[in-house]
């Protein structure tokens, strides 16, 4: 029995699989090591809760930080907060998820 491996695409051939039209901007598909993966809807309740983490961090700190929350990857749901302290150079992050 032979052992089924899966085919991994270069960027160049993801571009060509737009270009052909088997992709499109709306499949919600990203390139990830040379897989194609599905991105996860924005609005997911993980999602949702970071940008409340982030919006109550912000009410808290007020003038004294700026706050930032970014998606680690589109084919995940974890979640990046980084809290910048201004004038001090402070950045701390923490990955959520």
């Amino acid at each position: 029995m032979n052992a089924v491996t899966p085919k991994r695409f270069a960027i160049a051939e993801y571009h060509q699989l737009i270009e052909l039209g088997f992709l499109t901007e709306g499949d919600r598909i990203e390139l990830i090591r040379g897989e194609l993966i599905q991105m996860t809807a924005k609005g997911t309740p993980h999602t949702v809760c970071s940008s409340l983490i982030c919006r109550q961090l912000d009410r808290l700190l007020g003038d004294q930080a700026v706050i930032r929350g970014q998606r680690f990857t589109q084919s995940t749901s974890k979640f990046k907060i980084s809290i910048l302290s201004q004038g001090v150079g402070l950045t701390f992050s923490a990955l959520c998820g």
